[in-house]
């Protein structure tokens, strides 16, 4: 018996290679039409009023730990995408739902600028930059820390610009870091704007998480968040 047991395992190892190269297992797609329907459950727009700011402060604390320790983003977001929320259905699990949805795209429009350094008599510094026709600034007092960040709006530009026809709220900002060890300075310009679209989005029904950049397929949506009042189609500089 013994002796039968070993052939048996011999002709086995043998022929394994063989049989490897002979049948192979490939994965394949299938397609599947008939889900139980997808209700959306909310319409994409500017909410009309506001008891508190927790929505903006977990949103902001989200993506600071986000940016730390590498987070994925939360369901129904992709980047700056933003896709209105829908139920999931509830089969099959293992699989990919593709579907048309509105969505709302909010692109930061920052850039990085070259910041010159003066000393002032005091000791202190005082720090600007130019991006188009304004000029952004900021002062580094020796009191201070020996580090300093702040955010300023961008409000010296010159006549004609853009930036000065509008509120202080939408108006473009200037995020800024001094170090006196140096000195060393860093300013970043942002321009925040704010668009609506119908997409195609693509969803793991396992995750529930976006898998892939969402794709245009109508732009300006008819939507208060980019049509009239209260902001016109601006974004928020805060």
């Amino acid at each position: 018996m013994i002796v039968v047991v070993t052939v048996l395992s011999y002709i086995t190892a043998m022929w394994q290679p063989l049989a490897a190269t002979l049948f192979l297992v490939r994965q394949t797609n299938n397609f599947i039409t008939d889900f139980d329907p997808v209700l959306v459950t909310a319409e994409l727009g500017v909410q009309p009023s506001f008891t508190d700011l927790d929505a903006f402060l977990a949103a902001a604390g989200y993506a600071e730990a986000a940016v730390v320790h590498g987070l994925l983003d939360p369901p129904f977001v992709w980047g700056g995408w933003t896709v209105a929320p829908f139920e999931f259905p509830r089969q099959p699990k293992n699989a990919t739902m593709a579907l048309g949805v509105q969505a709302v795209f909010v692109d930061p429009q920052c850039e990085t600028l070259s910041p010159q350094l003066n000393q002032n008599a005091d000791g202190s510094y005082t720090v600007t930059a130019t991006r188009g026709q304004c000029v952004a600034s900021f002062r580094a007092n020796q009191t201070d820390d020996d580090d300093a960040f702040g955010v300023t709006r961008l409000n010296s530009c010159a006549t004609g610009d853009p930036n000065t026809l509008l509120e202080d709220r939408f108006k473009s900002v200037v995020f800024w870091f001094f170090t006196f060890d140096g000195p060393t300075a860093s300013m970043v310009f942002c321009a925040p704007k704010v668009e609506t679209h119908l997409v195609n989005v693509n969803v793991s029904l396992s995750t529930r998480l976006i898998v892939a950049q969402p794709t245009i397929v109508k732009s300006d949506l008819t939507s208060n968040v980019t049509i009239g009042e209260p902001f016109n189609g601006l974004a928020l500089n805060g």
